[in-house]
């Protein structure tokens, strides 16, 4: 397996090539190919320069977010981002990075077709593009659980600020519940027309999602060990939470898939098939009637 080392002396350069030989080590099949790992010494222009995708922003300050590593699938290389070779970070940190990225190397892309014209078709739709995402975020927590005897506070405390993180995201009313709400209105109100309602929602749905399965996959990964209170409010619900569980049995029990009307209706949406196609219906969430 090829690394190249950017940061560091000769000495630093190898203790990180020894540090990913051995956290990767044999615990993965070769035989679909092996990635490249590449430890920039500037983390945002090496995505740049391997995507050529000039508008790539590897910190998100609104969402709390610092992107640690970044796969390029076609170019057959992983590219972990340097801060993580900082103090605060230890080897089962970055050993999370190691596999979740490894993950993403070897997640088979399938073209599938929908039948958008259907409930079924546009459930699968959705849930598929979170697949990836979360499988890689479990994985890399629990090939490092699996890869060291022993987890470390130092770990802890990451998988702790992770799940913090997109807590306070999820939490956050100016961002989501106050978005969803005054677009309801809008629709129930008559001032934008279906298809709008739908163009404006779905991405927003999208970006609570992955934050909610990420908090999920962090927070679960802790057991006993979550170093704040968790609360609900209008979004953040058992309805919300069952997302994790429709994908946790997804694949191996696709019948469960239906199960996710009581997610979406969190959001204000419904949807059926009817004799005359797909329907979908708005309605208001939690506790928005009264505060009309």
């Amino acid at each position: 397996m090829e690394i190249e080392v950017q940061i560091g002396n000769s000495e630093i350069k190898k203790q990180i090539i020894d540090e990913v030989s051995i956290v990767i080590g044999d615990y993965y099949d070769k035989e679909n190919g092996e990635p490249k790992y590449l430890i920039p010494d500037d983390f945002k222009q090496a995505v740049v320069e391997l995507t050529e995708d000039q508008t790539y922003k590897s910190s998100r300050p609104n969402e709390n977010h610092l992107v640690l590593g970044k796969t390029i699938r076609d170019k057959g290389v992983i590219i972990i981002n340097p801060v993580l070779f900082t103090e605060k970070f230890d080897s089962q940190i970055r050993s999370t990075i190691y596999h979740h990225e490894y993950f993403h190397f070897l997640y088979e892309l399938k073209d599938r077709e929908y039948d958008l014209n259907t409930k079924h078709g546009q459930i699968k739709s959705f849930l598929d593009f979170y697949l990836e995402e979360y499988g890689a975020l479990r994985h890399g927590i629990n090939a490092t659980k699996d890869t060291f005897s022993t987890v470390t506070d130092r770990l802890v405390w990451f998988l702790n600020l992770m799940a913090e993180g997109h807590y306070e995201n999820i939490k956050n009313k100016s961002i989501y519940y106050q978005f969803f709400s005054e677009l309801i209105l809008k629709y129930k109100y008559h001032q934008i027309q279906l298809n709008d309602f739908l163009r404006q929602i779905f991405p927003k749905v999208r970006s609570y999602t992955l934050e909610l399965l990420s908090f999920s996959a962090y927070s679960e990964s802790l057991n006993n060990e979550l170093s704040f209170q968790i609360e609900d409010d209008e979004l953040f619900t058992t309805k919300t939470r069952t997302i994790a569980e429709v994908l946790d049995s997804y694949g191996s029990k696709e019948e469960d898939i239906l199960n996710i009307d009581k997610y979406l209706g969190a959001f204000g949406i419904s949807l059926k098939d009817t004799v005359e196609g797909l329907w979908w219906g708005v309605h208001f969430i939690e506790n928005q009637e009264n505060e009309k």
